[in-house]
């Protein structure tokens, strides 16, 4: 008789499971958690003076006030929101203004002066005031950071002379920068300023000046002419 065949091998292990990691959740920027939908938002009044100026990629209101006077467009969008749909905006933009001025414990002490300087990802603070001199280009480096955040704290003001500009590299965004002032902003013409702003006071936008982000203001905004403020994306 023949011998019986031999048995049938084992079959193959199943493959191992793998699991897909999860990609991590979206950081949010710090544009999008203080201006919200808003490239423009004042308490008392918006004034828009001589030639168009443009406010792009955002909603526009005032409140508790009502005044938007001038000549301005929206450009990718925004509309401007009534003072009552507006006004729960204006009361979390001062609870983000008294946020935002508490002095951080990691917080740098900076000069007044800031044109030509190099600043890389923290929080720094002026006991008075922030100024660029003419024609100086600050510098934002992020140094590479998955999400690099700059805080610029002033107990007064912000006052950007004619064609101040700013290089942002390795990482550093505009939608990620964030001055936060005691009292008033004044961008001189022609400048070019990254980041959101929260003034305690007014906001001052200078002739073809460009805001690359909000401007909230406690109480108004003035654009000179030809100016505009683009909400980041």
């Amino acid at each position: 008789p023949h011998p019986p065949p031999p048995p049938s091998p084992p079959p193959p292990p199943p493959p191992p499971t793998v699991e897909s990691t999860p990609p991590p959740p979206a950081v949010e920027s710090l544009a999008h958690s203080v201006c919200g939908p808003y490239a423009v938002h004042a308490r008392a009044a918006i004034t828009f003076a001589g030639p168009q100026s443009t406010i792009h990629g955002g909603d526009m209101g005032v409140s508790p006030g009502t005044a938007i006077t001038g000549n301005f467009a929206f450009a990718g969008g925004g509309h401007v929101v009534s003072t009552p749909d507006s006004a729960a905006f204006a009361a979390s933009v001062l609870v983000a203004h008294t946020a935002a001025m508490v002095p951080r414990a990691d917080g740098q002490a900076m000069a007044i002066e800031m044109g030509g300087v190099t600043f890389t990802p923290g929080t720094y603070r002026s006991g008075s005031a922030i100024n660029f001199a003419f024609g100086t280009v600050v510098t934002l480096d992020g140094l590479n950071e998955p999400n690099p955040v700059f805080l610029f704290q002033a107990l007064s003001t912000l006052v950007t002379a004619a064609s101040t500009s700013f290089v942002l590299k390795n990482g550093a965004r505009a939608d990620n920068v964030l001055w936060a002032l005691g009292t008033a902003a004044t961008l001189g013409a022609n400048s070019v300023l990254p980041g959101s702003i929260l003034a305690g006071s007014a906001i001052t936008v200078g002739t073809k000046a460009q805001l690359l982000g909000c401007a909230l203001a406690q109480t108004a905004i003035t654009f000179a002419s030809a100016g505009s403020v683009s909400l980041p994306q």
